[in-house]
């Protein structure tokens, strides 16, 4: 199935990071598409099926920027879509509960 992702990064990745992350999805993924213009910030395309998901996509986030907090949003071609993220997930930073109680539940 096509997939298209968006992926937010935290604050404080380095250019080492996106270089490094982008070769990893050349290397593992070879017929997905990125876009990466905005600093922490990327667009990705899986049109071949070649098995990305967003809990994939946030695992190598996680080993790419260690410690820096993550969210990867996934649409599908047949309209459904999920989301996998790495973050605060309580007290007044939490990243999660609005996207679990609005996002999601409310759409």
């Amino acid at each position: 199935m096509k997939r298209r992702f968006i992926l937010c990064l935290g604050p404080g990745a380095t250019e080492d990071q996106h270089n490094a992350f982008g070769a990893f999805l050349q290397m593992s993924y070879p017929n997905a598409g990125w876009w990466h213009r905005i600093p922490d910030a990327w667009l990705i395309m899986d049109v071949t099926n070649e098995g990305l998901k967003a809990p994939i996509l946030r695992d190598a986030v996680k080993a790419h920027y260690p410690s820096i907090h993550c969210l990867v949003l996934e649409f599908r071609k047949d309209g459904t879509s999920t989301w996998a993220g790495f973050g605060p997930s309580s007290g007044p930073l939490d990243w999660f509960t609005w996207i679990r109680d609005q996002w999601v539940a409310k759409f």
